[in-house]
């Protein structure tokens, strides 16, 4: 089921961080892949403006990368105090001096450990060996890091490292809440009345027709049905169906630029590798083959998710434009390109 302890509190972080702001807020966005919320012009001091631009993945000329590293600071005052500034320095960075994140690395205790391997992935294998070797397992996150690195926890035990873990901690952070997610997706798979999160997310897709029926059609004591006029109502409604079951459904997600050019998903949910694109064919619409078309650039342009598991196809037809129903089924299967293996379904409903 649900853990919705894990859940509660991942959503609860969410909130802090995103109320924080600053460049605590742009390491997150950044490590989930999201849209920035903030500008540069929200930053006051160089290093802090360099930082965002890594996030931000703009471009830093090598000089200005140079005379920072270089810069003589005052004794216990560094950019590199401020671990955030630091991750977003280095990437701003893209490789140069790299031998200074590495000496960060070594040095640092573990919670710094697991956020320089996650923003910089050459250093997953170290951490890994460091969490096997049991080195620094006096360390207090050291646990908690076990689950990521070690194979064969039950489900009760990870459940009862992570209540000790919140437990003990007084606040949270966007590392922990990074380290949370990764958790959450490694272990707590969404399951709804026995079914997958996939097979129950189709079973009320497939139904969705016979669902809005009670706001389109039969609204209580005559009341006039809710008009769907676009996929933007239809988008609304899928999440009001939708989010009950899974925490961190989320809207018009940006996808990676293929070819530089950025798409947005309709609606993914990140936990489970799963987004959904929708489509309403429309009155005036003669028949269902540019829509077709469309979603067959959409089976390549998602594919730029590293996440991706399953791409969902969601057609509403009310008007019956669909001429042949084959040609989104056609769709359906199994899709492999840019390393990402996925699995394409689609659903029709009229």
């Amino acid at each position: 089921m649900v853990y919705l302890s894990l859940a509660e509190e991942i959503e609860k972080v969410k909130a802090y961080v995103s109320n924080s702001k600053g460049l605590e807020l742009a390491l997150f966005h950044y490590l989930q892949a999201k849209e920035h919320t903030q500008t540069i012009d929200e930053f006051d001091y160089e290093e802090h403006k360099i930082a965002y631009k890594g996030y931000s993945h703009i471009e830093v000329e090598r000089e200005k990368i140079e005379v920072l590293l270089s810069k003589k600071h005052p004794k216990g005052i560094d950019y590199s105090l401020n671990i955030y500034c630091f991750i977003g320095i280095h990437l701003a960075a893209d490789g140069y001096k790299k031998e200074i994140i590495e000496k960060r690395f070594m040095e640092s205790d573990l919670k710094t450990k697991y956020i320089i391997s996650t923003a910089f992935p050459e250093f997953k294998e170290k951490l890994s060996d460091i969490m096997k070797s049991d080195t620094m397992e006096n360390d207090s996150y050291h646990t908690i890091l076990k689950v990521i690195h070690t194979e064969g926890y039950s489900l009760g035990e990870v459940k009862q490292i992570i209540h000790e873990f919140l437990t003990s901690s007084e606040s949270l952070d966007a590392i922990d809440l990074t380290l949370l997610i990764e958790i959450h997706k490694k272990f707590m798979e969404v399951s709804i009345c026995e079914y997958s999160a996939i097979d129950a997310l189709l079973k009320v897709l497939n139904n969705f027709s016979n669902s809005i029926k009670r706001i389109t059609s039969d609204r209580y004591n005559k009341r006039k049905g809710i008009e769907i006029t676009d996929e933007y109502d239809v988008q609304d409604i899928l999440f009001v169906l939708l989010k009950g079951f899974f925490y961190d459904l989320e809207r018009e997600d940006p996808v990676p630029k293929l070819a530089g050019k950025s798409s947005r998903i309709d609606l993914n949910i990140k936990s489970q590798g799963i987004m959904i694109e929708v489509k309403m064919i429309k009155s005036k619409d003669n028949d269902h083959k540019k829509y077709v078309q469309e979603l067959k650039q959409d089976i390549v342009n998602y594919s730029e998710w590293k996440e991706l598991k399953y791409l969902v196809l969601f057609i509403y037809d009310p008007y019956n434009r669909t001429t042949d129903d084959n040609h989104f089924k056609e769709l359906e299967g199994i899709n492999e390109r840019n390393g990402v293996r996925y699995y394409v379904h689609s659903v029709l409903a009229k």
